[in-house]
């Protein structure tokens, strides 16, 4: 060593994957029974092929459902699953397995299908990155060896005589040959399965993981709704909501994923009972009120939910939210997307993903997303405070001392406005909250302080709106909830927009799903339409003025709307990793102020407000163009 310093190398390791090492003990275990003349193998047989067809056809459901496939595949992986279907039936169920070999003559049927899984399996392998070269081996040796054994079938009985071997010893290597064969299969599966593609001799390190397929499990929160197998209902795979409907569905699909695969077979056999369960449930709280709206009985709305959920995945609940009882919004239904679509899978898909060299901007904290904005001068609330753990955290940027002024605390990682609270400036040092509670500064210093126990809070500016919206706050600030995406040309634009407005004196928050009533706002001219809850109530309305001040809101235009407009672009491009973000911005009396920007915004509050589907708008356009960029898949 020339640099007369003393080198260390990284210690190595040696990876066999346990398919391998499983599959070799186990064919090594059967040759040695078959050539001691023990005969484990032909009962062992029969089962092993009936589990191998239950894996080939649920192979053969995921590739059906996970991509479109031209003619000449769909009907090859058609074949697949009815070749596997029938002889999982033989094997498995008995009258047909009393059948087999006899009426219709299928004894041979269970050989054909060992024979095509392993072309088939080469030609899917040979389509993956990277090649799974592992795999690929185990599939060519299983088919060697289901020649071998088809080999020894079809010689005659003279043939046989004639070299010296007893008939029985010949079928008996034969079934030796197909039982080796199959798990030659099934150690290509399990590699795939568990993705130990490769023979690894590296050297140990660690770093974040970084996955390298956007279909990873994980994606959503909850089972139901289901995905769809075959997506009969949903619309044209050109238009933008057929594109998003469909590249969402292939995330539940990933290829050879047979627990999955088989799960989501599960959920959408149960999906008409569960969603007749949901059904009435929703139908009991708003049925009597649709029924005086349109004379539509609850028996029939029942029935079209429960149709509109099966052929649409559109859960019971938003027949009502989205207002589906009304022929003309049904008729829009595919176009609708839907919550779990785009908060569970699409935004996961399209979050940026953290690296060893790599951080994505500070979206989620609201502490380090106010220093973010000040330091690419986007203007927003300042901050004043941070607590956690009980106690007052000091920073350069806070204050020592809070100021005779209104304040707003909150969670540092909360969202939907929940433990949020306004305390009001009450003169003389002290502070009163919305809900009539009054302290000192200290005093509010220590509750707060109180409440970090838990998670971290911070206090902060609390603003007014201009003076020509005060008369829709009903007590809380009014913000706009606009949505904002990365086009085509890599720059941003807003494409919804949503005014908010609490009508509760008591509430902090104008949040949506906290009561809040919410009107669209058209980009344009900045001009609202008339304003409405979340509809899950069975006394749900429409608003032309706002029910607690009376203060006109349809057909009202905001001020600012330009610069509104302007701010949220602007925010966007200092947060260029996130493709889609929500904007909470105020309008104050000298101008837009961003409020918080949510990197998984709603979208069920631009969807009922605007009373139509935003799957083929511009958001819808621009979702499918960045998922099909991010997957590859356009």
């Amino acid at each position: 060593m020339t640099s007369g310093k003393l080198q260390v190398m990284a210690p190595f390791h040696t990876r066999w994957p346990m398919p391998i090492v499983v599959t070799m003990a186990i064919g090594a275990v059967a040759t040695l029974a078959t050539v001691v003349n023990v005969r484990p193998i032909e009962a062992m047989l029969d089962s092993s092929t009936g589990v191998f067809s239950v894996l080939c056809a649920l192979i053969a459901v995921s590739s059906l459902a996970h991509r479109p496939l031209d003619p000449l595949g769909r009907m090859l992986w058609l074949f697949i699953l009815a070749v596997a279907v029938l002889v999982a039936s033989t094997e498995f169920a008995e009258p047909l397995a009393e059948l087999k070999g006899h009426d219709f003559d299928l004894e041979h049927v269970d050989d054909m299908l060992l024979l095509v899984a392993g072309p088939i399996g080469l030609w899917v392998t040979s389509r993956m990155e990277p090649r799974p070269v592992p795999a690929q081996l185990a599939l060519v040796a299983g088919l060697a060896a289901q020649l071998a054994g088809a080999v020894l079938d079809v010689i005659n009985d003279r043939t046989v005589v004639s070299f010296g071997f007893t008939v029985e010893r010949v079928e008996s290597y034969a079934d030796s040959a197909q039982f080796l064969s199959l798990l030659c299969y099934f150690m290509a599966i399990w590699l795939l399965v568990e993705r130990g593609t490769h023979l690894v001799v590296e050297p140990r390190k660690t770093q974040l993981a970084v996955p390298v397929s956007p279909y990873r499990p994980g994606l959503r929160d909850s089972l139901y709704p289901p995905p769809f197998l075959f997506g009969w209902g949903l619309p044209d795979d050109r238009s933008p909501a057929g594109r998003v409907h469909r590249l969402c569905n292939d995330a539940l699909w990933p290829a050879v994923n047979l627990g999955l695969s088989a799960r989501n077979l599960a959920t959408i056999a149960l999906w008409p009972m569960v969603a007749a369960a949901r059904a009435r449930s929703v139908v009991r709280c708003h049925g009597a009120a649709v029924e005086r709206l349109t004379g539509k009985p609850p028996s029939r709305q029942f029935l079209e939910q429960v149709a509109t959920a099966i052929q649409y995945r559109i859960a019971p609940v938003y027949y009502y939210v989205f207002e589906l009882y009304l022929p003309e919004q049904r008729r829009l239904a595919p176009h609708y997307l839907m919550r779990y679509e785009t908060k569970e899978i699409a935004y996961r898909l399209l979050y940026p993903i953290a690296t060893v060299g790599y951080r994505p901007t500070p979206l989620k904290n609201k502490l380090e997303f106010a220093r973010h904005c000040r330091v690419n001068g986007v203007r927003r609330v300042d901050v004043y405070m941070l607590f956690e753990d009980g106690r007052r955290v000091g920073a350069a940027d806070m204050m020592e001392q809070l100021p005779q002024a209104d304040l707003f605390v909150k969670p540092v990682l909360g969202k939907g406005g929940g433990g949020a609270e306004l305390w009001r400036c009450a003169g003389g040092g002290s502070y009163r909250s919305s809900r009539g509670d009054e302290c000192d500064a200290a005093g509010l210093i220590g509750h707060v302080a109180e409440l970090s126990r838990a998670e971290p809070f911070i206090i902060q500016q609390a603003v007014r709106n201009h003076r020509d919206l005060l008369d829709l706050g009903g007590g809380a600030l009014s913000t706009v909830r606009m949505l904002s995406c990365r086009n085509e040309a890599g720059d941003h634009e807003v494409t919804c927009a949503a005014f908010r407005m609490s009508v509760d004196p008591a509430s902090p928050v104008d949040n949506f799903h906290a009561g809040g009533l919410a009107a669209a706002v058209e980009l344009a001219t900045g001009m609202l339409g008339p304003a409405t809850g979340l509809g899950r109530t069975p006394d749900s309305r429409w608003h032309d003025r706002h029910p607690l001040t009376g203060g006109q809101i349809a057909g009202r235009r905001l001020p600012m709307w330009p610069e509104t407009m302007d701010l949220a672009v602007q925010a966007h491009r200092s947060f260029p990793d996130y493709v889609v973000i929500g904007w909470d911005i105020a309008v104050l009396e000298d101008g837009p102020c961003v409020i918080e920007g949510n990197r998984g915004p709603d979208i069920d509050i631009h969807q009922r407000t605007c009373r139509g589907p935003i799957g083929n708008g511009r958001f819808g356009e621009l979702l499918a163009f960045n998922l099909e960029s991010r997957t590859g898949l356009g």
